[in-house]
């Protein structure tokens, strides 16, 4: 069992692989081809042309539940020249009521370390509550970890920034919204929220309930996409991190929103009795 740190970040402490070989190769000339293999998978029809894209959503099961629909957003975006990524993803294992930012050196996989933004960390950091440098929610946490290696084949330099939820309701939603637009106005910056939609429904049923989060994303609707949350009629285990970063992209200057992919886990299992549901999005300027 893995043993948890806690407390303050350390500048020169390294975050290290929590689910390699489960949730994604663990070798690293395994992982570059089974990355690599989904990136030259032909985009959506309905992606459409390169965009100047803000932020986006993308699913963070096992590569080989939803790696193919995460793909679609990373493929949306593959032209871009991003020098920052955040990355903000729900806290499945820990449970707090703040924003963790991981102020450390850097998160490593199997490719090698992504280093950690620290201007951009500390900047966040310096909002004060709910904002923290703290190792809860970095410790084992998947939804975050699993973007990196799609990130570091596109873009082998590009710096990032790990933000994990604690808390999803409004109160933390807007504020990193909002804190994440002023720090990122002048960067060329990505956000990720990392999410899963509804779990364990059958696959009639997850249509049903997904369409409320997907009619909420195209509408470009965060309120609204909140209020579907906080009702219980739309699920998603990133639901927070969706909303903040449809928020910070609003005010950022995006302006369209697509789906870029949508389907569950009976697509590779074929058992549609209990399902998850993935999604890939983007928000961009028009």
């Amino acid at each position: 069992m893995m043993k948890y740190k806690t407390g303050e970040i350390g500048p020169d402490e390294i975050r290290e692989p929590a689910v390699a070989g489960q949730f994604y190769a663990g070798g690293a000339a395994d992982l570059r081809n089974e990355v690599s293999t989904m990136l030259r998978r032909p985009p959506s029809r309905r992606a459409g042309p390169p965009r100047e894209v803000i932020a986006g959503v993308v699913p963070h099961a096992g590569y080989m539940y939803s790696g193919a629909v995460a793909a679609r957003f990373y493929l949306f975006i593959a032209g871009a020249e991003p020098s920052l990524a955040v990355i903000i993803s729900p806290s499945h294992r820990e449970r707090f009521a703040a924003i963790s930012i991981f102020g450390g050196k850097a998160y490593r996989t199997p490719l090698g370390d992504v280093p950690v933004n620290r201007e951009v960390a500390e900047d966040l950091i310096r909002h004060g509550a709910p904002f923290v440098n703290d190792w809860r929610g970095h410790n084992a946490e998947h939804a975050l970890e699993v973007q990196l290696p799609f990130l570091q084949m596109l873009w082998p330099d590009l710096d990032i920034v790990p933000i994990v939820m604690g808390e999803q309701s409004a109160d933390f939603c807007e504020p990193l919204g909002v804190a994440l637009a002023e720090t990122l106005r002048h960067r060329r910056a990505i956000i990720v929220a990392s999410s899963d939609l509804s779990h364990y429904h059958s696959h009639q049923q997850a249509r049903q309930i997904d369409q409320r989060v997907l009619r909420a994303v195209r509408k470009f609707d965060p309120e609204r996409l909140l209020k579907e949350f906080e009702s219980g009629k739309a699920e998603a285990c990133g639901g927070g991190p969706m909303v903040a970063a449809m928020f910070a992209a609003q005010r950022l200057g995006a302006t369209k929103a697509q789906v870029l992919d949508y389907r569950d886990s009976s697509a590779v299992s074929g058992d549609e009795s209990q399902v998850v549901g993935y999604m890939a999005a983007a928000f961009f300027k028009a």
